[in-house]
């Protein structure tokens, strides 16, 4: 059964094309299809990942470990290459991006259904702003999204009951208090 709408989808494919297009997730970015994706690091980046999606496949990449007391990943070498500190859009972006080019190879290239999202000088800017902050303190991949006054952290979205930020359930409550999105 359907989970959202065309509109609610398209919207958000549009978005995690962001962050593949000039986010977090730069390395990860297919330069020969509609690609989209969401980078993740955790506390003490213990686990990176980069889950990502074409019109045709979705995968995902986990870095991390998973025997014993899990260890930070700062200043360590992984497959002969020395990383300063781990993210997800540095080591397993990177690797997604080998996978899938091989995955896809002769698959045929369909598109996402393109959707205009609004945005302001002023809203750019700030993020802007704040992506500077973040890379400055080491926080790539913070996200600090804080529900809007309405408590609707995707405006024109509208999230089923039952999906995680949708309403009457699924939703909780983040470390910083907010609504978590899909």
């Amino acid at each position: 059964s359907r989970a959202m709408s065309e509109k609610t989808a398209d919207t958000i494919n549009q978005m995690l094309k962001g962050v593949v297009e000039d986010g977090t997730g730069t390395q990860a970015g297919l330069s020969d299809r509609d690609n989209a994706g969401k980078t993740g690091t955790t506390n003490d980046r213990k686990d990176a990942w980069f889950v990502g999606y074409t019109p045709n496949l979705s995968t995902a990449v986990w870095v991390g470990d998973d025997v014993g007391e899990k260890s930070s990943m700062f200043g360590v070498t992984i497959g002969g290459q020395y990383y300063d500190k781990v993210c997800g859009g540095c080591l397993p972006g990177p690797i997604w991006r080998i996978a899938m080019t091989g995955a896809l190879d002769a698959a045929e290239t369909p598109g996402f259904n393109p959707v205009a999202v609004p945005r302001g000088k002023e809203k750019e800017d700030k993020d802007k702003d704040k992506r500077d902050r973040d890379r400055d303190r080491g926080d790539e991949d913070r996200d600090d999204a804080k529900p809007g006054d309405d408590g609707n952290r995707f405006p024109g979205i509208e999230l089923p009951d039952g999906v995680i930020g949708g309403p009457g359930g699924g939703g909780g409550r983040g470390q910083d208090g907010g609504q978590n999105g899909p």
